[in-house]
């Protein structure tokens, strides 16, 4: 991180001096721009019918104004460079050259400008006091296993997941894999070969359901496994 050091009176006041300062707040910029995630809702941006009111938003690791208007579809980046007069010889005063002196971003409705995107694109994150108000989130279940499949065709296999006490408010997330037992390759053919899913989900379980795919060419011969992850939370 680029921080100065003033030791006393009479520092230098250079271009390196400026560089100094702009590359240090960049770097802590950029730090929290990254920290809040891309095409994040920093504060304000509130939508009130179809007028937006003005906030700070994230892009591309900035933090950028976003500038209040009507409601639309896009959100623009528009850039805006100011030239100013550069001295190139310090012995001479008259020797100046127009060049980039100023630059400044902001997010506007509409397309163009150095980038666009959506604008239900744009997600807005949660204060730290927010965060720490959200429930935990609770483990209510995990199970996890292995069936052999075999060579069952489009009959399926149904297999009951009983919780051990009823879980109301749930999530359920479940990670299936398979592989047969061919020496080369998973299947004949081409496909996916194995369908898995979960159906009839309540508070005490649901049904987890297996079955080999018949438009895919498979091995009759070969067996099938498939190991699966169930994880119920709040």
């Amino acid at each position: 991180m680029k921080n100065l050091v003033i030791s006393g009176t009479g520092f230098p006041g250079t271009n390196k001096t400026l560089r100094t300062i702009r590359d240090g707040m960049a770097e802590n910029m950029a730090g929290i721009g990254h920290a809040s995630g891309d095409k994040a809702i920093i504060y304000g941006v509130v939508v009130d019918g179809t007028a937006v009111s003005a906030g700070l938003i994230s892009w591309n690791g900035q933090l950028i104004e976003f500038e209040a208007g009507t409601l639309g579809t896009d959100v623009a980046i528009i850039e805006t460079i100011e030239n100013g007069n550069y001295n190139n010889d310090a012995g001479n005063p008259a020797d100046v050259s127009s060049q980039p002196a100023y630059v400044s971003r902001k997010a506007v409705f509409g397309t163009g400008g150095i980038a666009s995107f959506p604008f239900a694109d744009l997600i807005r994150i949660k204060t730290l006091r927010e965060l720490a108000s959200l429930p935990p989130t609770v483990l209510e279940y995990m199970t996890q296993g292995t069936i052999l499949i075999g060579d069952i065709g489009t009959a399926g296999i149904v297999l009951p997941v009983t919780f051990n006490a009823p879980v109301a408010h749930t999530n359920y997330f479940a990670v299936f894999h398979w592989h047969s037992e061919q020496v080369v390759g998973e299947e004949y053919g081409t496909g996916s070969g194995v369908a898995c899913e979960t159906r009839d989900e309540t508070v005490n379980g649901f049904e987890l359901r297996a079955r080999r795919l018949t438009n895919v060419q498979t091995n009759p011969n070969s067996n099938y496994t498939l190991h699966y992850l169930i994880i119920a939370k709040q």
